[in-house]
């Protein structure tokens, strides 16, 4: 669960970040809303797994993903569906609100 935590901490930063350098004012605000959407369900996730099992520490993720971020968050998404590790219900049920995210947010910026 570390792990995954970290990946999503990665994916926040990375969509900032692309955020701010983009030229197209719609993929500025896809990627905005995809980080800000993010951080409270990370937090919800935190929360909901350690009410099956304590956390150890929270790592940092090294950037494993290349490409263009729609590339890098299809990616990342696809990693989360392998690495999901939970065998309970409601942590699978935040995992699967924070993958939906990833997806809207990866539609959304090939729209044009």
């Amino acid at each position: 669960m570390e792990k995954l935590i970290a990946l999503l901490f990665l994916a926040r930063d990375l969509a900032h970040r692309e955020a701010i350098v983009t030229k197209s004012r719609g993929d500025a605000a896809v990627l905005r809303c995809f980080a800000c959407d993010l951080v409270p369900l990370i937090d919800k996730l935190a929360h909901t797994a350690q009410g099956v099992s304590p956390l150890d520490e929270l790592l940092f993720a090294d950037n494993e993903f290349d490409g263009a971020i729609d590339e890098v968050l299809e990616m990342q998404n696809a990693w989360i569906d392998d690495h999901r590790g939970s065998n309970h219900r409601a942590v699978d049920f935040v995992i699967d609100e924070i993958q939906g995210l990833f997806l809207r947010a990866v539609h959304q910026l090939r729209l044009e």
